[in-house]
């Protein structure tokens, strides 16, 4: 997937709105606005091996939306680096 559009937070609003701790966080947000998955982009928290070969949650759940069904996985452990908001 290639991203289209991207939220400048700087000020961190939606980053505490979402709770999010690490960077990458992903959120996947339905048509009607619920938020439907939020955790790691995959299930390889290390750089090592081929990405390609990852279980990419996102993915997953926008072709599960797009498609009319249930996200099969709604929250997962997000990994990266900390998140560090400005006071």
């Amino acid at each position: 997937m290639k991203a289209t559009a991207w939220i400048d937070d700087s000020a961190g609003t939606l980053g505490k709105l979402y709770d999010m701790k690490t960077t990458p966080h992903m959120f996947v947000i339905d048509a009607q606005g619920v938020l439907a998955y939020q955790g790691a982009i995959d299930d390889r928290a290390s750089a090592a091996g081929d990405p390609r070969t990852a279980k990419n949650y996102v993915k997953q759940a926008v072709e599960a939306l797009m498609a009319g069904r249930a996200v099969p996985v709604a929250e997962t452990k997000p990994y990266g680096c900390g998140v560090k908001y400005a006071e």
